[in-house]
């Protein structure tokens, strides 16, 4: 992401620097999305199929190398209930395996079961490499039931799931300089730093 920032010194007097910006500034990032701590508050609720034998946070704690390891399997379903609406623009994994993956997202837990009615189709039997990171980006989409599948297609018997990133969009319509008012005492310097706030 990179952006330019027009600055213009406006005037300026003894300790005082005026600068000005364009009224409309507008920058978009894509950004996790903190499934984590949904989790651990419980606005977020998680199934897994099978159940895993280590700790099934870990594929939602930012650290690709801490694992949901399943064994005496060539697939891993892990379904992610949400208490409201979200929106997300593009997902990721990394495994410590290899095989394909595929995700799903719906309104309700019947549509995303029987795949009809708010059922989309995100990601569709795509590849991904041992311990390397996948990405897929869509069109922004709306749900409360998000669904990861996993299939082992080396060894068919196990699937180990290091992370599942979800992302979405954020918008920043104004940059904010601080410290804020800047003040420079004669002779001396202050650096500036520019800040990002969303709408």
């Amino acid at each position: 992401m990179s952006f330019v920032c027009p600055w213009r010194i406006v005037f300026s007097l003894p300790g005082f620097l005026f600068l000005s910006l364009p009224a409309h500034t507008q920058v978009t990032q894509i950004r996790p999305m903190d499934v984590f701590a949904g989790l651990r508050a419980g606005s977020i609720h998680r199934t897994s199929s099978p159940s895993a034998t280590s700790d099934s946070l870990h594929p939602f704690d930012g650290n690709p190398n801490s694992d949901q390891l399943v064994t005496g399997s060539d697939s891993l379903v892990v379904t992610l209930q949400f208490d409201s609406v979200t929106q997300i623009r593009a997902a990721k994994v990394f495994c410590l395996s290899a095989g394909r993956w595929s995700m799903a997202v719906a309104n309700s837990l019947s549509d995303l079961d029987a795949k009809t009615g708010s059922f989309a189709a995100l990601v569709s039997g795509r590849p991904y490499l041992y311990r390397a990171w996948d990405s897929v980006a869509f069109p922004q989409v709306s749900f409360r039931f998000a669904r990861l599948t996993l299939r082992d297609t080396v060894y068919f018997s196990f699937i180990d799931l290091g992370e599942w990133t979800l992302m979405n969009s954020v918008t920043f319509t104004k940059l904010a300089i601080l410290p804020y008012p800047p003040r420079v005492i004669p002779g001396g310097t202050l650096p500036l730093r520019v800040g990002m706030q969303d709408s």
